[in-house]
């Protein structure tokens, strides 16, 4: 087995391992039925089952719209599960698909950047790290869009550090994922505009899209609901206190 084989070989291995381990502790907690650790997530399920249903962030039919789903891209990641029939707890099944094709991509990811940051002793210790911290592996599992933020900030690490033209569409993913993903942006955004002014290179314009994609989002929210925010950031997040 060549190298790449190998690597993909262990680093998915290991994460259809920690599923199967999950999936048997929640068996075996609550007695062999389907079940998440979060109300979270089966917030995020009604809501993609109602836009499936083409009532878009209404809750319950007939319902004013509610900014609920505080990330509108792991909504409609989850919709085509309705879509094609899933009900019950049955997509609890396709979040936790989700969640492991999250975490192998992310093993990649850690891997690679370790290998490019440090050698290939650091990038088998990183990954190593991601893929025994439980905390971490329980976020992915959780059937929430833990998994997809995570793989979305190291995509876009990954491909700005190896200077690759996709790092700034990454970085409008992970304000997708997340709209606390702003925050990283703009400090890429940020580094990016220093090393024009360092190097005097030119600056791609798609380094402005994640702020484009962070308006536009607001202005979906404000539009369909009336408030620019999810519900989510304005009741936890320090800065929308009043």
């Amino acid at each position: 087995m060549n190298s790449p084989k190998r690597d993909l070989a262990i680093l998915w291995g290991l994460s259809l391992f920690w599923l199967a381990l999950y999936l048997a502790s929640m068996f075996y907690h609550t007695g062999g039925r389907w079940a998440l650790p979060l109300d979270d997530s089966f917030i995020y399920f009604q809501y993609a089952r109602q836009a499936a249903d083409g009532h878009f962030l209404q809750y319950n039919t007939g319902d004013a719209p509610t900014a609920g789903a505080t990330s509108l891209l792991y909504m409609l990641l989850l919709v085509p599960g309705f879509l094609v029939g899933l009900e019950g707890m049955s997509i609890a099944v396709y979040a936790l698909l989700l969640g492991l094709l999250a975490l192998g991509f992310s093993a990649q990811l850690v891997l690679r950047l370790g290998r490019e940051l440090a050698g290939e002793f650091s990038g088998w210790v990183a990954a190593g790290l991601l893929l025994t911290c439980g905390p971490l592996l329980w976020g992915y599992f959780s059937g929430m869009e833990i998994g997809l933020f995570s793989f979305s900030i190291l995509l876009s690490l990954y491909l700005y550090l190896a200077g690759d033209a996709r790092a700034p569409l990454a970085a409008a993913l992970m304000v997708l994922a997340r709209p606390e993903g702003i925050v990283l942006a703009l400090l890429l955004l940020g580094l990016r505009v220093y090393r024009r002014w360092r190097d005097g290179d030119q600056m791609e314009w798609q380094w402005w899209l994640p702020l484009v994609v962070y308006g536009l989002q607001a202005l979906v929210f404000g539009f369909v609901t009336g408030s620019p925010g999810a519900a989510g950031i304005e009741a936890k997040w320090r800065f929308a206190a009043p």
